[in-house]
């Protein structure tokens, strides 16, 4: 017996089942309070504040604008680990000119 539709249960399962699911568990870990207001501070230093991770490209610009590291309405950028190394390899000059703009990374 296969299951066809994943969303109907069947009412008996199958013999050949080899793994049961037991659940999906997600964790986050917070961000420090003070973490955006000293960035801003930073930045009024004239700091520039650039972060580093190794999350999803989209996870990291999520967290970034939290932090105030990356605003709405400005060219601040985020770039993914293998995009720019093959930029480094590749097109130098283009990195050179984004650089000031790149934010996360």
């Amino acid at each position: 017996m296969s299951i066809i539709d994943s969303r109907v249960l069947p009412e008996h399962e199958p013999e050949n089942l080899r793994y049961v699911w037991l659940g999906v568990l997600g964790i986050q870990d917070p961000m420090r309070p003070e973490v955006p207001r000293a960035v801003k501070d930073s930045n009024t230093a004239r700091l520039i504040i650039r972060m580093v991770t190794g999350d999803n490209i989209n996870t990291a610009i999520a967290i970034s604008k939290k932090a105030n590291i990356i605003k709405d309405g400005t060219d601040d950028m985020a770039m993914t680990g293998p995009d720019f190394r093959k930029m480094y390899k590749e097109d130098k000059e283009k990195l050179a000119l984004m650089l000031p703009r790149l934010r996360v990374l």
